[in-house]
């Protein structure tokens, strides 16, 4: 991580001490696979992110979904594509546009 030194972390794998707290604490744990990260990262090459760190955790958890339920309605609330300058999220909100065009996901509307 030379070029972002404040994520010399980022790689650790806390996985295995997370099932135990969640087993010890009666919480289910879900552990998304490494295929849906690089599926998110080529998905997203389609729409020329700028040089970025890693896919949001909310368009990666998008990706599983898409993945492990396909026939279900998705509709995103509150994944405004902003935040941490480490993700693409101009690339991410033209990935979700062409997903809400293909009818894979809707956008909840907030009506003020």
């Amino acid at each position: 991580m030379r070029d972002h030194p404040e994520l010399d972390d980022l790689c650790d794998d806390y996985t295995g001490s997370f099932v135990t707290l969640c087993d010890n604490t009666g919480r289910r744990c879900l552990v998304i696979d490494e295929t849906t990260h690089r599926r998110a990262a080529i998905s997203l090459s389609t729409y020329a992110p700028q040089p970025y760190v890693t896919p949001s955790s909310g368009l990666i958890v998008v990706e599983h979904v898409l993945r492990e339920w396909p026939q279900a309605d998705i509709c995103l609330a509150g994944f405004d594509h902003a935040g941490w300058a480490g993700h693409p999220f101009a690339a991410e909100h033209r990935l979700i546009d062409a997903y809400v065009r293909r009818g894979l996901v809707m956008r909840l509307e907030r009506h003020v």
